[in-house]
């Protein structure tokens, strides 16, 4: 990505080191991106599927709960 700007890179770029950590996540055969919240819970931040069904079952801020069995990204 180009980022076209008159701003000094620095004032740009303050606080992107402060956001939220994500993981790629296999919930129920579906790859999603999460946010994890606590041990075995997680907030879902971005669905990653050619399925269309998977869109409709999951949906971005959902919360939900998983175990170790699932793998991670």
């Amino acid at each position: 990505m180009i980022l076209y700007t008159p701003l000094p890179i620095e004032l740009v770029t303050k606080g992107i080191e402060d956001l939220p950590k994500t993981q790629e996540l296999t919930y129920h055969g579906v790859l999603m991106e999460v946010k994890p919240l606590s041990f075995g819970s997680a907030k879902i931040v971005k669905v990653i599927s050619t399925d269309p069904k998977d869109y409709l079952k999951y949906t971005p801020g959902e919360i939900i709960q998983y175990e170790g069995t699932e793998s991670h990204g």
